[in-house]
């Protein structure tokens, strides 16, 4: 597989074979981008700090047993080092040995955060760094989702308390109208009914025009959730 390419969709864990502009071997992993700049031979980063596990600089690491992982901010660790902290065996099923051997169902959970380098806590950007696509894509995703939730309960919340206020206006308005009005209907002759039954229906015509403008809103935000939930699904489909 040329850098940069997804092995099979599977991260793989071998170093990457491709000769840099310097003549010398890519100190990168097989699917990603080759740090052309930090060469591990003639490069001018020896004294970076790249291994978090063992406070090892890059001089002192063996590339061919721990190859590194340039992320989009421009800092150098061991791919040991980032699959830990970023919880690649949290998407991706391993053996025994810790080789990578298909993808985790990652409908049980959501991500805690989007993925950043220890160092400057940047994003992890999916274009720059092949090997963890999976991971950012799901701490993504998760967060649209936790957005998506609180703004469907604030909605939803909103509009109950709509209808809890039109269900007292109208109780209201009843209740006057039964007192004040129709307490003494029994004594009047059915012509004068009808004027009575006029008013009734003028004093609750409001309360309908404010009932088919709430049924208007719940409408929209049917159609808000809908139009909000499909790129998550589409991102979801792509990943699980």
């Amino acid at each position: 597989m040329p850098c940069a390419a997804p092995c099979d969709w599977i991260p793989c864990d071998e170093r990457c074979d491709k000769i840099l502009p310097c003549g010398h071997q890519c100190p990168g992993l097989c699917g990603e981008i080759c740090p052309i700049q930090f060469c591990h031979t003639c490069g001018q980063k020896d004294e970076v700090r790249v291994d978090l596990l063992e406070m090892k600089s890059y001089a002192e690491i063996d590339v061919d047993e721990t190859p590194v992982v340039l992320l989009n901010c421009g800092h150098l660790f061991t791919a040991e080092t980032l699959d830990g902290l970023v919880g690649l065996t949290d998407v991706y099923e391993t053996d025994k040995h810790g080789v990578i051997t298909g993808l985790k169902d990652l409908s049980h959970e959501l991500a805690v955060k989007i993925p950043q380098c220890p160092d400057c806590q940047s994003l992890i950007m999916q274009y720059a760094t092949q090997r963890y696509n999976r991971v950012v894509n799901r701490a993504v995703m998760d967060e649209v989702l936790k957005r998506f939730i609180v703004y469907g309960q604030t909605e939803l919340r909103n509009l109950d308390e709509k209808i809890s206020a039109l269900e007292k206006k109208l109780e209201s308005t009843v209740n006057s109208f039964t007192k004040d009005v129709l307490s003494d209907e029994d004594e009047e002759d059915e012509d004068e009914h009808q004027p009575r039954r006029c008013i009734l229906v003028e004093s609750i015509k409001p309360w309908y025009e404010q009932v088919e403008k709430l049924i208007k809103e719940i409408r929209q935000l049917e159609k808000d959730f809908a139009q909000q939930r499909q790129p998550n699904k589409m991102l979801h489909d792509a990943i699980v």
